[in-house]
């Protein structure tokens, strides 16, 4: 069956409010949530477990959608929780909104685009001072695993510094940090960025760093695996205050391997 036209009937995953977002989930749909790619917007409530109709995302025209919160005018979005949009960058820029938000669960006008699912996203994560200290016993996700039978796919990151009251210590080298897969015994994602200079810095500091190239990597510890930050030494200390924090921006593709 194939259907020609801006409609098609779906079996949902889970009750669906009206104008939000949605994707596949085996042969059913269910709410597409941040930075997830969607393949159209509901344009009525939808019980669970019933056939209902979505607009296709690749249809002419605007959209009406729900935000997650305050939107202005003319302003790029981004997939949120449970189908909405925002104004809070999370993967790719999905579309511009026409009207603007004032408030969780307005619903808008919006133009959206149809993004691949190897479109470049970006995302940003801030460390707090105690997750920067305990980086090497504790690793943060950066990226969230990307779903079965696709990988992430580190193309560079962006650290930056925003520095407080006191200085952060170097304990010991090699005390580096490196964007892994999974947690802190995973796959290289980056080379070992050097912690002198950025953690031990005096002032706001930026480093910029390019993905790792691997070969013969075994693919059970890359498909459908996060991505972390990992100190490889000891945990850094100083900042008493606790009040330096870190921003990692990544830029990435979510790959399909074809090996499901």
């Amino acid at each position: 069956m194939f259907v020609e036209g801006p409609k098609r009937e779906f079996t949902t995953g889970e009750a669906l409010a009206t104008r939000r977002r949605v994707k596949l989930s085996g042969a059913t749909i269910i709410y597409a949530d941040a930075g997830e790619d969607a393949i159209g917007v509901t344009e009525y409530a939808i019980a669970n477990g019933v056939v209902g109709a979505v607009r296709m995302i690749n249809d002419s025209g605007t959209f009406e959608v729900t935000a997650a919160g305050i939107i202005s005018a003319a302003a790029a979005i981004y997939g949120a929780a449970d189908g909405k949009v925002s104004a809070t960058p999370s993967g790719p820029i999905i579309g511009h909104a026409i009207e603007a938000a004032t408030a969780d669960n307005d619903q808008i006008e919006v133009i959206l685009y149809a993004v691949p699912t190897t479109y470049v996203r970006t995302a940003s994560v801030t460390l707090t001072a105690q997750q920067i200290k305990a980086l090497a016993t504790t690793q943060i996700e950066l990226v969230a695993a990307p779903g079965a039978d696709k990988f992430l796919e580190l193309i560079a990151a962006t650290f930056i510094l925003n520095y407080g009251s006191e200085v952060l210590v170097e304990p010991s080298a090699p005390d580096e940090l490196q964007i892994k897969y999974v947690d802190g015994s995973g796959q290289a994602a980056s080379a070992e960025l050097d912690a002198t200079g950025l953690i031990d810095a005096e002032a706001d500091t930026i480093l910029t760093a390019l993905g790792a190239a691997f070969t013969g990597v075994a693919a059970a510890g890359l498909v459908n695996k996060a991505l972390v930050l990992d100190n490889t030494g000891e945990n850094y200390t100083g900042n008493a205050t606790n009040d330096t924090t870190l921003t990692v921006v990544c830029t990435y593709a979510i790959k399909e391997v074809g090996l499901a």
